[in-house]
């Protein structure tokens, strides 16, 4: 493979573990590394291709280092830690989606990588137990081929995410129990305290970051997942509740993640402004040769000859280094600065807090919406077998001359209609699912299960006390926030009074220069002279022309707009509050009669239904009754949403996400 087919496939492969596999296509892949389009197909097909190559690719480099661990001289617990930590680092920086799509959508490179990663471990399980057993840490009667393949087998188990639910086992429990299992299976006694002692060091020189639990579980990942590098963060399937699912919204949703780098951000200002007023220490240096020194014609002062004589002040090589340090010692700026910094970092942490917030209401709007389209689609689903019997009944009597094909054709319409709403429902739904998805920041492709049930959450009494509940506007963090705008600009005037004050500063230098015909700074005859100095610098406005006055005047008219901001948000704030508490007081009121409306609708047509085969009603009848039946329906579940929006909203205007 030549050195830019290489660069190419290693690009793609890093791209494809960062990113994920579907979300990619060949136009991003060729974004990122930076060629065409057109030159990325000179080496690859098509994506299928450029997949399975990068798959190769990577299997290849991590089976090569693994197998340079393995050529250290370690004993073989040592030498499964240290695989453990090359495994720890390659599966950390690997997105959730790869094997879940891989498996999906790129069978031949899933099938690939089961080869290879299978029989990766199968041979480094087999070489270390082979070690263990010479070097007495493993027990000498191991069946090595049961045992490797069991190690196999077991890679698949500890990771399925149908086998072990994430809402209802805990990772590192599940990886505990398959240590315990393991190691006291194959070790022996020499081992298992050479273990114990290992976990222990480890645990006191701070590897182990989150404890022992954590440790333990990095050597299992190594004694039995070695190869199986990219297999070991599927995302599987996921299952929420809703609260779960807020507070995974709150945790990595692409918005919370900017303002928590915002946040991080002006932390960093804090140190910055502070180091204004330390010390500050700068060296210099420098070398200097004259080719030619200057010379310079001069009037002759010594009586006789020219008037004018040609002289040269220099020497052709001269050097110079120093140390200079300065010290603000007062500076009005500054000390104003220092609190307006604190005052930054405080916002930054509000809006932070705010986007949490915000982060938490679109994940249960979306993730009502999701059950607000299950629910219709399942409302359809019961009406659709209904229907399809009646349908089947008439044409049994039209084939017997009993019924006239004009009501049959009725019916037919009528299914076909129901089956339309109700793909339109399940398409609603997988939209939703995708917008929860997003906000959740979870890959597209990952299956989520929502476990949580629409009838309790909206009968939730807490849900419904919510109208009862009072506003707190002190606590609220759209009134923090537009509080710490106010002492934000009241610094920001402070900072501009400050422009009239004076400020002093310090220094101390010392230098050492040297000068000379030939160049010889270490040893010449010619030594380095020092010089050293100290000295304050004082700087004291006097006339500006107006300028200081037109910022200080520019800043009173910033604070007074940020009080009546101030005002403004407090009014807004018990607006918002009372109209939402009236959105959800009606809303709640039409649920319940569209709740009733739907069961009496529901009941006029199962008895229609029913009068209809025994030849009591007409196909006209049925179909009129479904129709208004399915509009009960759509119209019970637009109260859904209506509710559940509404209280998400009034959520909002309480500050209660």
């Amino acid at each position: 493979m030549e050195e830019r087919e290489q660069q190419i496939i290693d690009g793609s492969a890093k791209v494809f573990m960062r990113l994920g596999i579907r979300s990619v296509n060949m136009d991003d892949i060729a974004q990122h590394l930076r060629i065409s389009k057109k030159t990325l197909y000179q080496f690859v097909k098509d994506k299928n291709e450029l997949v399975q190559r990068a798959v190769k690719h990577i299997t290849q480099e991590h089976h090569a280092c693994i197998l340079g661990i393995c050529a250290k001289g370690h004993n073989a617990i040592d030498e499964n830690f240290e695989i453990t930590r090359f495994v720890a680092s390659q599966v950390g920086q690997m997105h959730p989606s790869v094997h879940f799509d891989m498996q999906k959508y790129h069978p031949e490179a899933w099938q690939l990588l089961q080869t290879r990663s299978r029989a990766d471990i199968y041979q480094c399980v087999s070489e270390n137990m082979e070690k263990g057993i010479r070097e007495g840490l493993y027990r000498p009667d191991l069946n090595i081929d049961v045992i490797a393949r069991i190690y196999i087998s077991r890679f698949d188990v500890t990771f399925d995410g149908e086998l072990f639910p994430q809402d209802k086992y805990r990772f590192e429990d599940v990886i505990w129990e398959l240590f315990r299992y393991h190691i006291r299976g194959i070790a022996s006694e020499k081992g298992m305290k050479y273990l114990t002692k290992k976990v222990k060091n480890e645990r006191n020189g701070g590897m182990a970051t989150a404890g022992a639990g954590r440790v333990l579980r990095t050597l299992l990942v190594a004694l039995g997942m070695v190869g199986a590098l990219l297999g070991a963060r599927s995302q599987g399937p996921v299952s929420l509740s809703l609260q779960q699912a807020l507070d995974l919204a709150a945790k990595q949703s692409y918005q919370v993640q900017n303002s928590e780098l915002e946040a991080q951000k002006a932390r960093a200002r804090i140190k910055e402004v502070m180091a204004i007023g330390l010390p500050q220490v700068n060296a210099s240096g420098g070398l200097m040769n004259y080719i030619d020194v200057p010379t310079q014609v001069i009037p002759n002062f010594f009586g006789e000859g020219p008037e004018f004589i040609q002289a040269q002040f220099g020497l052709p090589w001269s050097a110079n280094g120093g140390v200079r340090l300065d010290q603000l010692i007062f500076d009005g700026s500054y000390l104003v600065g220092l609190r307006a910094a604190k005052e930054g970092r405080i916002m930054a942490d509000e809006e932070l807090e705010r986007n949490v917030k915000s982060a938490r209401i679109q994940a249960a709007k979306a993730y009502y919406a999701v059950l607000a389209a299950d629910e219709g689609a399942r409302l359809l689903a019961e009406t659709a077998p209904v229907l399809e019997r009646s349908l089947r009944e008439s044409e049994g009597m039209l084939a017997n001359g009993f019924a006239e094909e004009t009501d049959v054709d009725r019916l037919r319409i009528e299914v076909a209609n129901v089956i339309d709403r109700r793909m339109v429902f399940q398409r609603q739904a997988e939209l939703a699912r995708n917008f929860l998805r997003f906000v959740l920041g979870l890959p597209l492709a990952t299956p989520i299960t929502l476990t949580d049930q629409l009838e309790a959450l909206i009968n939730d009494p807490a849900e419904a006390a919510l109208a009862e509940e009072p506003l707190n506007r002190d606590s609220h963090i759209e009134q923090r926030i537009a509080n710490t705008y106010v002492r934000a600009s009241t610094l920001q005037l402070s900072n501009a009074k400050a422009a009239y004050m004076p400020n002093l500063s310090g220094y101390f230098g010392y230098q050492q220069q040297w000068n000379a015909n030939t160049f010889e700074p270490i040893d010449g005859p010619i030594p380095w002279f020092p010089a050293t100095l100290w000295g304050l610098q004082l700087n004291v406005p006097i006339f500006s022309s107006g300028m200081r006055s037109s910022k200080a005047s520019q800043q009173r008219l910033a604070l007074k707009q940020a009080e009546v901001d101030l005002a403004r948000t407090t009014e807004r704030l018990a607006l918002e509050h009372a109209q939402r508490r009236s959105d959800v007081i009606a809303a709640q009121d039409l649920y319940r009669n569209e709740a009733q409306r739907l069961e009496l609708s529901r009941r006029v047509f199962d008895r229609t239904s029913v009068k209809f085969t025994e030849g009591v009603s007409s196909s006209f009848e049925l179909t009129q009754e479904q129709t208004r039946y399915i509009a009960a329906q759509q119209s019970y579940i637009q109260r859904v949403v209506d509710l559940v929006n509404a209280r998400a909203a009034l959520r909002m205007a309480l500050d209660r996400y």
